[in-house]
């Protein structure tokens, strides 16, 4: 069982930075930007972001605070080529883990990443 082996767990908590490794995806970013303008609410959050006072914007990219109080990544939902950006972020975590499951790969993609 997963619990009983702390290594697994720890690789699961104590994981890759999974927001650099989409730092380093050439594009993603930028995808990201540009899907802040199709997704209804961030371009809502975008034309005052003062007025949202759980999100904030740096050099374009929207962030808010994840449940652990710690800066994550907004994501939009969009498609941008027949790709989501959501779908992409979940690869990401997949090749990145394995397969330790839907849950616990949700709980590691949600420690960088919010929609």
């Amino acid at each position: 069982m997963i619990e009983d082996d702390p290594s697994i767990f720890e690789a699961i908590s104590q994981g890759p930075n999974l927001q650099h490794h989409a730092q380093e995806t050439q594009g993603f970013l930028e995808k990201v930007k540009a899907g802040y303008l199709k997704d209804p609410l961030f371009k809502k959050i975008l034309q005052d972001i003062s007025h949202h006072t759980s999100f904030r914007q740096d050099e374009g990219l929207i962030y808010t605070n994840n449940r652990a109080d710690e800066d994550v990544l907004c994501i939009p939902r969009m498609v941008n080529a027949l790709e989501s950006l959501t779908g992409v972020v979940t690869e990401m975590a997949h090749s990145t883990l394995g397969h330790f499951g839907p849950q616990r790969t949700s709980d590691y993609i949600r420690r960088w990443f919010w929609w």
